[in-house]
């Protein structure tokens, strides 16, 4: 079952007060970041608050980095496994579109042209793939990895 989004407000009130309740403190910054980080994914605020909450008594912004990095880290052999399991164009793709924080046209001669990455039909080949692999889904228009965690991977390791 999916659940969507939920409104950040409302959301951003719920970490408060399950984190100020219980000798824990979070600030409003760090959940500003979290949500960045996760494109507000249920399961990512979750994993992420979860993870932070059980590692830290009081919460800021450099936590929140300093946990995304041991998440990122503790799934590299993972993360680094999934590039085997694609072309070096699918690669190039998934990458900038993880930069990019989503595509809305990947064949679009500006995007293919900024980043290298040869014909259109090549592109959108390389785009079916890896819909198809379950890495990217079209959400909004917008074509965006389906991994919050594997998009950081991603950024981390662009540099």
């Amino acid at each position: 079952m999916e659940i969507g989004k939920i409104p950040e407000a409302e959301y951003s009130l719920f970490i408060q007060e399950r984190f100020s309740g219980r000798t824990r403190a979070i600030t409003p910054e760090a959940i500003d970041l979290i949500f960045e980080i996760t494109s507000l994914h249920t399961f990512y605020v979750q994993y992420m608050c979860n993870r932070l909450y059980s590692s830290y008594k009081k919460v800021d912004i450099g936590q929140v980095k300093e946990m995304l990095l041991n998440i990122i880290n503790e799934n590299e052999p993972i993360y680094a496994g999934y590039i085997n399991l694609i072309t070096p164009l699918q690669f190039r793709v998934l990458r900038e579109i993880a930069i990019n924080d989503g595509v809305r046209n990947p064949t679009a001669g500006d995007f293919l042209n900024k980043y290298f990455l040869g014909a259109a039909s090549s592109v959108s080949q390389a785009m079916k793939s890896l819909e198809e692999k379950g890495f990217i889904s079209l959400n909004e228009d917008i074509f965006c990895l389906n991994d919050m965690f594997f998009r950081h991977w991603l950024i981390y390791k662009a540099g």
